[in-house]
């Protein structure tokens, strides 16, 4: 089949790097291998997994009643229990591939807020607030913003922003940077300092725009994607609206305790031209 888009491909190695070989760097492209995967191993993975203790069934714009019968009919659950997840803590690491492509796409990620703490979710979505997201390049209005947008406009053309996976019990934040080679080394050693002399001023304006963004994003969902981000927090305990109610007790020692926790051992992972991208060593030295 075809391959994924290197920026998406890219994103499998930073997982990679930060977990090591651990259940967490599972393939999410499985769109991409759904042909190399047997009936009988679907059907294997649904007797054990599709038990009463480890299933949601979650519907939208559904009646209760018309949601039960079909769960009855379709989807039949059995009561024995279900398998333990295997533990599968961030490592940190190092990951890189060679291509001969135009552009260098590099994430530099950290250990993040796990997907059932609701409280250092909140800290997160706040600190990525203020960091923001940025696409810059001649001829184009910036899109995005947030404090990366200095950095990406610095660098033109280029692409910088932040993105969260969380799973329950682990989370990975990660800084994606897409730039020319000869800029990329430039471009993360400006990320890392960034974090490195953190310093929030506009507290309050970042805890607002991030309860804007969790909920523009929840009323623009398509269902299907509501459906899986909801049924993972019914399986990590965690309630509806628990991570926007819980913005407003964010404080600046708990940001900045986030942002020491990523520093504190860095994940990097690339694919192109690797000549002029920082090897995770040289970011330690950075950071010290």
């Amino acid at each position: 089949g075809p391959s994924p888009p290197p920026h998406l491909l890219a994103a499998e190695f930073v997982r990679k790097a930060a977990y090591g070989s651990r259940s967490a760097i599972l393939q999410i492209f499985f769109y991409f291998i759904i042909s190399q995967i047997l009936d009988e191993d679907v059907r294997h993975f649904a007797a054990t997994h599709m038990v009463a203790s480890n299933t949601v069934l979650y519907g939208v714009n559904f009646e209760l009643d018309e949601l039960c019968a079909f769960g009855k009919a379709h989807v039949p659950a059995s009561e024995e229990p279900a398998p333990r997840a295997t533990a599968s803590p961030y490592v940190g690491g190092e990951f890189r591939r060679e291509a001969r492509i135009e552009e260098a796409y590099v994430y530099v990620g950290g250990e993040g807020a796990a997907l059932d703490d609701v409280p250092a979710n909140a800290v997160q979505v706040v600190l990525m607030a203020w960091l923001g997201s940025c696409v810059w390049a001649p001829g184009r209005a910036a899109i995005g913003k947030g404090t990366l947008e200095g950095i990406a406009k610095q660098h033109s053309p280029s692409t910088v922003n932040c993105a969260a996976i969380q799973f329950e019990g682990e989370g990975l934040i990660q800084f994606y940077v897409e730039a020319p080679p000869s800029r990329v080394r430039d471009v993360v050693q400006d990320v890392v300092n960034l974090l490195k002399n953190f310093k929030i001023d506009n507290l309050e304006d970042s805890k607002q725009r991030a309860k804007e963004t969790l909920i523009r994003a929840d009323a623009t969902r398509h269902p299907i994607g509501t459906a899986v981000i909801r049924s993972k927090e019914i399986l990590a305990g965690v309630e509806k609206n628990a991570v926007i109610e819980a913005i407003d007790n964010v404080t600046t020692s708990q940001l900045e305790a986030a942002v020491r926790r990523i520093l504190s051992n860095i994940t990097i992972a690339s694919l192109g031209n690797s000549d002029n991208i920082p090897s995770r060593s040289e970011i330690h030295n950075w950071i010290r």
